[in-house]
């Protein structure tokens, strides 16, 4: 099959919710690829049905984080071969929580063309809709499975100072939110998005306690979530104020238990504190 594309790996972004969202150079490229490469090829097939394009003999493969060098390596020789491929994820871009990134930096070793072409991406809509600050943000994807891992990461999330986005089920989500509550108070703005693009989508803006109030009450929540967390405002202290209470509680504790203790008393960065207290208690213990 000739086709006008240029050899390398294209990478598509697919509908997050509604088939009207995919854009008009996606369905061209799927049209004229030599081959498609997608996550779960079933999905790939719906999708293809639902736009009406043929694959016409081309070729539809598998690729998941799971897949080996010698499945990366067969794809970077059919680009070497004059081939365009195509990488689509179940739904939205590529890469973002989805495999592909060992694949594309193999593409890029091998000295072949990568394309990335714009369209639905649910880590965008969330921040656009969220009703929160959108000039800085962090995405963090999924948070961990463990109690202890997830609250470090939420920790870190909130030291960051910036608006966070994070991915989580459906069946998760009154418990993610007692877990933000715990890190970074019950008063914190957070945006609740679920199901966009869809026919049901909601989008729930309010403090931890009155999101969890909503949620709780409900028989169940269903549908695919982001979360979107406010920054964390920390109070402004000068460096004299810090180390007056450095210096008083590291008299009877450790570093780690007074940074632990003043970063949710006094609203500061670990960071911040972690560097201070290091130098304090060097001078005590001298």
């Amino acid at each position: 099959m000739e086709t006008n594309l240029k050899a390398g790996l294209y990478l598509l972004s697919t509908p997050i919710g509604n088939r009207g969202d995919i854009t008009i150079r996606t369905l061209e490229i799927l049209k004229e690829c030599d081959l498609i490469v997608s996550e779960d090829t079933r999905v790939a097939r719906k999708l293809l049905s639902m736009y009406q394009i043929s694959l016409d003999g081309r070729n539809l493969v598998s690729y998941s984080d799971n897949s080996n060098s010698y499945a990366r390596r067969k794809i970077v020789e059919s680009i070497h071969n004059s081939k365009s491929v195509a990488l689509i994820s179940d739904a939205g871009s590529p890469l973002i929580s989805d495999p592909g990134y060992k694949l594309v930096c193999e593409v890029i070793s091998s000295g072949a063309d990568v394309h990335s072409i714009p369209g639905p991406s649910s880590v965008i809509s969330a921040l656009s809709l969220s009703g929160l600050p959108c000039d800085k943000f962090y995405f963090h994807g999924f948070l961990s499975s463990r109690e202890k891992k997830i609250l470090e990461e939420l920790e870190r999330l909130r030291d960051y100072s910036c608006t966070a986005i994070v991915f989580e089920s459906s069946r998760r989500l009154i418990k993610t939110l007692k877990y933000i509550g715990r890190t970074f108070g019950q008063k914190h703005l957070v945006s609740v998005c679920r199901e966009m693009t869809k026919k049901f989508e909601e989008i729930r803006r309010g403090t931890v306690e009155e999101l969890l109030e909503e949620f709780d009450s409900r028989e169940k929540v269903k549908g695919e979530v982001v979360l979107v967390i406010g920054a964390k405002t920390f109070h402004k202290m000068d460096s004299v104020q810090i180390d007056k209470y450095l210096h008083y509680e590291l008299q009877t504790r450790s570093v780690k238990d007074t940074v632990e203790i003043l970063s949710k008393t006094l609203s500061l960065s670990k960071r911040v504190l972690y560097d201070r207290a290091l130098v304090i208690k060097n001078k005590l213990t001298k």
